[in-house]
């Protein structure tokens, strides 16, 4: 675990960059981005659903939601609803508060900074060597998940810089501030399932002393986040709970398309993609199937092995799984295996073998080649992506493999 004290300075920084930013944005007449924009076709359900919940209203209500976006535009705009749970709009709710325009841009630049943050500290959080600029430039300029979040307005890029800072505070050996950390993740719950049985571990491994501060960070934020968006929509969590429901299904498909009919970038997508070629109906128990089963084997592998939960050694591997597993997950979502990228491209520069470095570091450029071709060239549809999490996932495989080897080799020498 490295001891120096700069990271912490740059996240300070980096917050502060943050703040500036906001303040220039609330003076700036010029900085927007008009709707339908990059960074805006997204973006606008959060924003809706904000001013929806500050207006009193049901931010699940599409009639509601699409009345507030097309005071955006002249032209019939396609509705876009946000599922995410109420208190996203809350989170979020810095952002939000401008007139749309000044919001799109304001969140855009946000993005860049959180990026600037991820591949700072995601190095250190790893006891990795930092990357140049250039370098650090490149690997977030080639990195299909991260810029598609960004084309889209989404969030993904907020939740890798949640992940990433949450196994930075564990490296510094500072729970409340790794507790606080993880809250942007519960915009997302569905998407870390596989890390429940660990966390589980991790909770009864860890000190006392260390385990008040981390809940307190972690259920008392998010306590009291819960209390402040009941506070501004009453009825929000209850609502969004029912939209959650079978029993919607048809009251939301006359707005929207239910997400239990996404076809998505996971494994479950594929398996119902492919059954319903053939009965021509798309099942639902893939939707469950796949996280149950996911979850199911975490908790036999983490409950049967003796070793302590560290975090920055299952994190990378597990972020794959869950991509692979959760019921649902777009591209943009898989923004969160920029983590492993920055790991094993940070790696893959020391390897002593020559081959081995440029073999890994191809293949992983490799993906995201291939990432940017199916989405430019041949505008693929959702599930077409879902090869992805499994790619990454054989790329930290390969750089354990050649890891565990050159060490064997340099004992081999030593003696």
């Amino acid at each position: 675990m490295t001891t120096d004290s700069s990271p912490i300075s740059k996240l300070a920084i980096s917050l502060v960059l943050s703040c500036l930013v906001g303040s220039l944005a609330l003076f700036s007449t010029d900085f927007s981005l008009p709707f339908g924009k990059t960074g805006t076709v997204d973006f606008v359900q959060y924003w809706a659903s904000w001013q929806a919940m500050l207006n009193g209203q049901d931010c699940y209500d599409g009639h509601a939601i699409y009345a507030i976006q097309s005071q955006l535009t002249t032209e019939p705009p396609p509705l876009m609803v946000s599922w995410n749970p109420p208190w996203t709009f809350v989170l979020l709710s810095p952002f939000l508060g401008l007139p749309f325009e000044q919001s799109a841009a304001l969140w855009f630049l946000i993005e860049i900074l959180l990026l600037c943050l991820i591949v700072s500290i995601v190095p250190h959080a790893f006891a990795l060597p930092q990357l140049r600029p250039v370098a650090a430039a490149l690997v977030v300029a080639t990195f299909f998940p991260a810029l598609n979040s960004m084309y889209w307005g989404q969030i993904g890029i907020l939740l890798t810089a949640s992940l990433a800072s949450f196994l930075f505070f564990q490296d510094r050996r500072m729970p409340f501030w790794s507790g606080i950390a993880l809250l942007p993740l519960t915009a997302k719950p569905h998407l870390f399932l596989l890390f429940i049985p660990p966390a589980i571990k991790w909770i009864a491994q860890a000190s006392r002393r260390d385990l008040a501060r981390f809940l307190l960070g972690s259920l008392g934020g998010f306590s009291i986040l819960a209390v402040v968006t009941l506070l501004i929509a009453p009825t929000s969590i209850a609502s969004w709970l029912h939209h959650l429901s079978p029993s919607s299904v048809g009251e939301v498909e006359d707005f929207a398309v239910h997400f239990q009919n996404w076809k998505t970038a996971t494994l479950a997508t594929l398996v119902r993609v492919l059954i319903s070629s053939f009965t021509h109906e798309i099942p639902t128990w893939p939707l469950v199937a796949f996280p149950v089963a996911g979850t199911v084997v975490s908790a036999v592998y983490f409950f049967r092995d003796k070793r302590l939960v560290v975090w920055a050694e299952v994190t990378p591997p597990l972020l794959c799984l869950c991509l692979m597993m959760s019921s649902y997950g777009w591209a943009y979502d898989q923004s969160l295996l920029l983590i492993c990228h920055i790991v094993v491209i940070s790696r893959a520069r020391y390897y002593t073998s020559r081959r081995a470095r440029l073999g890994l570091l191809g293949a992983a450029v490799s993906i995201q080649v291939l990432a940017f071709a199916l989405s430019q060239y041949a505008d693929a549809p959702q599930h077409y992506f879902a090869w992805v999490p499994p790619a990454m996932l054989l790329l930290l495989m390969a750089d354990r493999r050649i890891r565990r080897k050159e060490i064997l080799n340099k004992e081999c020498h030593s003696s």
